[in-house]
């Protein structure tokens, strides 16, 4: 989806890139709650200010939730090990 998002906001279509940046975000907050590191996400959205208008501060966002999203890869396969998923 990081893959779409960033194709959206390269032909510069803002609304479209921002909705995928949304559903990036909420997907990232459910893996961060399944793997104990943050709360049960809702449907409201708890962001506040403006959202980013710019491309670059887009693909900013983009980036940090990617680099977030390779962090918590760890942390889930051991989550998974934990419970027997993982061999």
């Amino acid at each position: 989806m990081l893959n779409i998002a960033t194709k959206k906001i390269a032909r510069r279509q803002p609304w479209t890139a921002l909705a995928l940046i949304g559903m990036v975000e909420h997907t990232l907050d459910k893996v961060k709650w399944l793997v104990g590191i943050g709360d049960q996400p809702g449907y409201e959205d708890r962001r506040t200010g403006l959202p980013p208008v710019q491309l670059s501060e887009q693909l900013r966002l983009l980036r940090d939730m990617a680099a977030e999203m390779e962090g918590l890869t760890t942390q889930s396969e051991e989550s998974l090990a934990l419970v027997g998923c993982l061999g």
